[in-house]
């Protein structure tokens, strides 16, 4: 049951972050309305994602090992949450950089956890090759469901509208509530 219960944690980590992480296209565009900014300037927000990514993978990937990865993806979920719960309480393009700045860095914590937790966890390279092309498969469902959560979220009536904050605190509670891994 233990086992059962890291995987179904580590496919929900990766499905809570596909959502976030490739929303930023959806969140160019709602920023430009709802802040009334140049396209130009709403588009640094591929970069506030990107650029923690690669930094904060380079920086830990020999560290990780000592702090744990346990440890590491429960920093990157209360990172992650920090910024999914300041999103609607100060609306702000400021707000949104510092989202998608969280999102990069915890993603980087959680990415190098996750597949080295895989090998941790699995008996043999077939397990091993099973849970890794699952926890992608659900990586690519929260792609793809990530626009209709936005979708759904969106005020199409008045595209100035920030209800598309309200997503926030909805990935925000999907990411508190995770079993855990033991």
């Amino acid at each position: 049951m233990a086992i059962f219960r890291i995987k179904l944690s580590l496919i929900l980590t990766y499905f809570v972050f596909a959502i976030l992480l490739n929303s930023v296209g959806t969140v160019i565009l709602q920023v430009i309305h709802t802040y009334q900014i140049t396209k130009e300037a709403a588009s640094v927000l591929e970069g506030f994602k990107d650029i923690p990514i690669a930094v904060v993978s380079f920086l830990i990937a020999a560290w990780l090992p000592r702090l744990g990865y346990k440890n590491a993806m429960l920093i990157g979920v209360s990172l992650l949450l920090l910024g999914c719960l300041l999103m609607p309480v100060l609306p702000s393009f400021w707000t949104t950089k510092l989202l998608f700045l969280l999102v990069g860095a915890s993603f980087a914590l959680v990415k190098v956890s996750v597949y080295a937790s895989i090998g941790v966890i699995t008996q043999n390279q077939a397990e091993h090759a099973s849970l890794l092309n699952t926890i992608e498969g659900f990586f690519m469902l929260g792609v793809l469901s990530g626009y209709w959560f936005f979708a759904y979220f969106m005020d199409p009536l008045n595209p100035a509208s920030d209800s598309w904050l309200q997503l926030a605190l909805f990935v925000s509670a999907s990411s508190r509530f995770k079993p855990r891994p033991q």
